[in-house]
């Protein structure tokens, strides 16, 4: 059999480090696999330079030994793209839910603590990595998918809070509106109304300016007799001059 041919040696463990993530500081567990070691705290800054100075420690005391394997409370982010780029450590991203259950085990309370919570990662790492699956980066397409769809959500989640706070506003103002169109605002249809007709004076003006047309077709038809008024007005309800979404308020 060749060297080529040979399955892969796999490195054995060097140590395990649980890390809590945060915006302006990360706190760090960790403890190495031999048997006398204990267990260690950091808490270092989230600048990249505090970030590479806790690497490169890692690595000098751990590389020669083996992987390093990492439990992280997160499954995307910039932490772990950092971290991805050092081929020393195996991430092991777990759900929130999982750690979460994983704490009421030691504090019913469910009470939050940064440092208790690296500790805990730590030794749920250590307890049950070979239950865990280690994370691996997806390929170009799936990358840009998961973007694609990350984009999309907070495009819809702008467009719902957008209309939540104009629907609070009309309310107030202008709640003739919403029952025109259907308390739905995310339609082009309810944009176009919006614009053309932007508080209910205007839009009672239209009311009006209809309301005596219609009275003046309806006179002419009974005037000269070649239309029932009826007719006349029902006509003028179907009309293409005023919009469809505005015949629910005229409708008796």
């Amino acid at each position: 059999m060749s060297s080529a041919d040979k399955p892969k040696e796999e490195k054995p463990i060097a140590a395990f480090v649980g890390i809590d993530w945060a915006d302006q500081k990360h706190d760090i567990a960790f403890r190495a696999t031999s048997s006398q070691a204990k267990l260690e705290r950091y808490q270092i800054e989230s600048q990249p330079e505090a970030l590479n100075d806790w690497v490169l420690q890692m690595r000098e005391r751990f590389g020669s030994q083996g992987k390093i394997l990492i439990c992280l409370e997160q499954s995307r982010g910039a932490l772990i793209h950092f971290l991805m780029g050092f081929d020393s450590f195996e991430l092991y991203p777990i759900n929130p839910k999982q750690l979460d259950n994983y704490r009421k085990a030691f504090r019913p309370s469910g009470a939050k603590d940064d440092p208790l919570d690296a500790e805990l990662l730590c030794q749920f790492l250590s307890l049950h990595h070979d239950q865990l699956r280690p994370w691996r980066p997806d390929d170009e397409q799936t990358r840009k998918l998961a973007l694609f769809c990350e984009k999309r959500r907070q495009a819809v989640d702008a467009r719902t809070a957008l209309s939540n706070q104009l629907k609070s506003e009309l309310k107030q103002y202008f709640p003739l509106a919403l029952v025109v169109l259907n308390n739905d605002l995310s339609t082009v249809l309810a944009a176009d109304f919006l614009l053309q007709w932007t508080t209910f004076e205007s839009l009672k003006r239209l009311l009006l300016t209809n309301c005596v047309s219609s009275f003046t077709l309806i006179s002419a038809a009974v005037s000269k007799k070649s239309k029932p008024a009826s007719n006349a007005s029902k006509a003028l309800y179907h009309s293409p001059k005023i919009a469809p979404s505005l015949r629910r308020v005229v409708s008796p």
